[in-house]
């Protein structure tokens, strides 16, 4: 046992013995103290504190000395309460000294002191009766009796000293025991968790950490969603009519990337068919293939992933994600909306999404599975880092013509402070019939600084196209503490009839719950017509209570009415989620309101959402939708609304991994691992062919516990991606070891993961000594050599592993070394000879049968290796 193992058991009996011992009645005797202290069992300061209990404390007791136990642990015996006018005091720097404290400074009329690991403030001044407070931030009023000064001493009395410092104090006149819990780490504590903190970091060192991911495949077989549902319809004085609908789903490796694919089983059309590469250059995504369901275009894009992006003014929010999945929209750690996955793509247009915000995505897949994307909306003017690139392009086949629209652009981060972009549009016109490319060529510069410390951004940029299609424009944004000034220029050349626009807007978000932003628009046509437009709104979100969330919104223009919505996000309930969204529009003409219930996948099995809504659009109209799914199998729905109009629906939604139908799969975005054991013959922690495999090693994944089979192999399916899994191989055979390696895997697609554990042989290294027969030495002679013989195995980096002796024959062994180069000494103590000490290397080799021999002799210049 280590003494660090030792020392903490003992610590912990100690405690124990404390605990109990206080805590019951004296059932143990003076001569049990005595063999307690003999055996190390308890400290001395226990020993006094029990001792004294037991005696009755009668020599201390005129005294009020008082033993301490702070956090659990003994710290002091020997603590003097003061009584005075009826009250005890606690001496306070006697208190600190105990504990080993001495981060505290006095000034003229109180003591500071900065306490536990976060250094949290603690001034007591006695002059004002005040004692301040840092965590939790409070100021505590006390007596002037209280508090008092005596020389270096500062008296506390118990109550308010209790206030200040402490969760809990017990005092125990009887027994003369002080228990207490401080609010704070003592000392001791803090050097006890630096000293295993700083065990855990040499224990990383020492390890050797091998982490296993996907390979991208050029073909590997993924997952199948089948989405069969049978369906009842009906309109008001109609009878039912029967239908169905069905779909398939597919996503797997294919071409080294994540292929999607969809069909309609009853209209038996393709839906959209792409590869998808998350990662291809340094966070940038290409995705191409064949997109529609009836009309079919081709299309390419590689862009940087944000995760958004813009339909004019409004902000899209669109992320790949598993087939089948449900997916919730949250702001402020709240779910402002939910949408299902269409063939593996969900997008959110939502007018909660605004820019300089961030979003989280919370991804149910199918099974249960959760995981989280972080979405933020910040305008960055597309600005790069110096030396980062940033490449945007997109083409897209036109169905109609069978041509190809295109667009391009490069962004490239010359400093930190410039970036230079330059791009190209290339669209089809298909007016005065026929049809033609139009190419417009641009470019662009983005400036970023500080000025008097407030963040300014300038965009200075221009497009060139034939028959005049030009456009020169200038942006300007600068942050003045809560106030964010924007303006935007635009001149048009004569192809357009716009000649320049402008507009300038102003937000002020304080970061407390508001927003107002306003807009002012001037549009100068080459007719001498202008316009001029304005729209101001106001947001407000603010957390009534912990589960409650409440946005509101005004918007008001010269164009457009009033329009302001009142919005409720309710997280309290055990199960379920709740949303109600009211809106009106047309200066309050217009009104909707929704009220959603979303569970939150009750029993890792049902997953429903219930949705009312009212309008009084459309005849008041007045619908009911509830949706289920149970288990990853049944889905069931219904839909009520205008005119008696009524939907129900049952059918089958399920995921399967292809490569094992009967298995639940863990995750829908996981991957599968296949592992492989071997003997690592030359210690390169690689497998190479010829090396044995071994069977009978155990591993656990999650959930998932599986054994290698004879092949030395054992699969894993549906293990979660994103997910820093160690495999832990529990090895079952004595003589095979993981040394210092540390086997982890962490899928990051749908391919199959393989993962290689390099098992160390342990090796045996025998060893035998000889004699030169020209020493002329006797039997007895050469016996007290091999006595006087120490021989050591070092290890690479000098830590010695074993100090061993040979026998009367000269023979020794060494066990438990793996198949690594090593250093042996081989020192000689006695007098009989003269010689030096042997150091020299070996290497051990893999071998399962004779093993690994070494032969030293004794010579009249040394020691020989003469076998290695």
């Amino acid at each position: 046992m280590k003494k660090t193992d030792s020392r903490f058991l003992k610590n912990l009996l100690s405690v124990g013995l404390i605990l109990f011992t206080t805590s019951y009645s004296t059932d143990y005797s003076l001569e049990d103290l005595d063999a307690f202290k003999a055996q190390d069992l308890i400290s001395e300061e226990e020993y006094e504190i029990l001792k004294a209990e037991l005696q009755g404390a009668t020599l201390i007791n005129d005294e009020m000395i008082y033993s301490v136990i702070v956090n659990g642990r003994v710290r002091g015996t020997h603590l003097k309460l003061l009584k005075k006018d009826g009250y005890d005091y606690i001496p306070l720097i006697e208190f600190l000294e105990i504990i080993r404290f001495k981060n505290y400074d006095f000034e003229k009329n109180k003591i500071s002191m900065k306490v536990g690991k976060d250094l949290d403030n603690i001034d007591i001044n006695w002059t004002q009766h005040t004692a301040t407070l840092s965590n939790p931030n409070r100021k505590i009023q006390f007596k002037e009796s209280e508090v008092f000064k005596d020389g270096n001493e500062i008296y506390i009395e118990i109550g308010l000293f209790k206030e200040i410092f402490t969760e809990s104090l017990e005092i125990d006149p009887k027994k003369l025991l002080i228990k207490t819990y401080l609010t704070f780490s003592t000392p001791f504590e803090i050097d006890t968790s630096l000293e295993n903190r700083l065990d855990n970091e040499l224990t990383k060192e020492n390890k050797n950490d091998i982490v296993y991911t996907n390979k991208n495949r050029f073909f590997d077989i993924g997952y199948m969603r089948f989405n069969v549902q049978g369906e009842l319809s009906k309109n008001k004085g109609e009878n039912f009519q029967t239908g169905w609908t069905g779909d398939l789903e597919y996503q797997g490796n294919l071409l080294f990337g994540e292929f999607t694919t969809s069909y309609d089983i009853k209209e038996k059309t393709l839906g959209d068919t792409y590869l998808y590469y998350p990662e291809i250059y340094k966070n940038h995504s290409l995705e191409f293939g064949s997109y529609g369901a009836v009309e079919r275009e081709l299309g390419l894009s590689l862009k940087k992933e944000k995760g958004y992006f813009y339909v004019g003014k409004d902000i899209v929010i669109r992320e790949n994600v598993p087939i089948g999945s449900r997916v919730e929209l949250l702001y402020l750690g709240f779910p402002i909306a939910v949408q299902y996955a269409e063939n593996g793509i969900v997008e959110f247009q939502n007018s909660e999404i605004k820019n300089d915000r961030e979003y989280t995505l919370r991804v149910h897949e199918p099974n249960g599975k959760i995981y989280t994307i972080d979405i933020n909306t910040a305008v960055d003017f597309r600005q790069q880092n110096r030396g980062e690139i940033e490449y945007d392009f997109k083409i897209r086949e036109d169905h109609n013509s069978k041509k190809y629209a295109s667009e391009g652009n490069i962004y490239y981060g010359l400093t930190e402070n410039l970036t230079l972009g330059t791009g190209y549009i290339r669209s089809i016109d298909t007016s005065n019939d026929r049809t033609q490319y139009i190419d417009l060529f641009n470019a662009e510069a983005v400036y970023s600084n500080y000025v008097f410390r407030m963040p300014y951004t300038l965009v200075l940029g221009g497009e060139r196209g034939k028959e005049k299609r030009t456009k020169e424009y200038l942006e300007a944004q600068i942050q003045i503490y809560d106030f964010k000034v924007r303006t935007e220029h635009q001149n048009f050349g004569l192809y357009y009839d716009l000649e320049t626009a402008r507009s300038y807007t102003i937000e002020y978000n304080p970061g407390n719950g508001y927003s107002i932003d306003t807009n002012y628009y001037i549009n100068d046509y080459y007719n001498d017509k202008t316009e001029r437009n304005y729209d101001v709104g106001v947001s407000v979100y603010k957390n009534l209570m912990r589960d409650l969330l409440v946005t509101g919104e005004y918007s008001t223009g010269n164009n457009n009415g009033d329009e302001y919505s009142i919005n409720l996000y309710y997280t309290g309930l055990h199960y379920v989620n709740t949303r109600l969204n009211n809106r009106w529009s047309e200066n309050g003409k217009d009104f909707e309101s929704v009220l959603t219930l979303m569970n939150k996948n009750l029993w890792d099995t049902l997953d429903f959402s219930i949705e009312f809504s009212y309008s009084n659009r459309d005849e008041s109209r007045f619908t009911f939708r509830f949706d289920l799914n149970y288990d990853n199998w049944l889905s069931a729905g219904m839909f009520a609304g205008k005119n008696g109009a009524q939907n129900y629906k049952l059918g089958v939604d399920k995921v399967v991994d292809l490569k094992n139908v009967t298995r639940n799969i863990e995750s829908m975005n996981s991957s599968r691992v296949k592992v492989i054991a071997f003997v690592d013959e030359n210690s390169n922690n690689i497998y190479d062919s010829g090396e044995k495999l071994v069977d009978n090693v155990e591993i656990k994944i999650g959930s998932q516990k599986e054994v290698t089979a004879e092949n030395g192999q054992a699969y894993f399916f549906g293990v979660p991606n994103g997910i820093l899994y160690d495999l832990n191989p529990k090895i079952r055979k004595p003589s095979y070891s993981l040394g210092n390696n540390k086997i982890a895997v962490r899928g990051t697609n749908t391919g199959t993961i393989e993962a290689f554990i390099p098992l160390k042989a342990m090796m045996t290294l025998s060893g035998s000594f000889i004699v030169d027969k020209k020493l002329n030495l006797s039997e007895k002679d050469i016996t007290d050599i091999y006595d006087n013989t120490l021989i050591k195995i070092k290890d690479k980096e000098g830590k010695v592993l074993e100090n061993t002796i040979p026998d009367e024959n000269g023979i020794f062994y060494v066990s438990g070394l793996f198949t690594e180069s090593y250093s042996i000494e081989v020192d000689y103590l006695g007098e009989e000879l003269n010689i030096p000490p042997l150091v020299e290397k070996i290497d051990l080799k893999y071998t399962e049968e004779k093993g690994n021999e070494i032969v030293l002799e004794f010579t009249e210049k040394g020691i020989v290796l003469l076998k290695n």
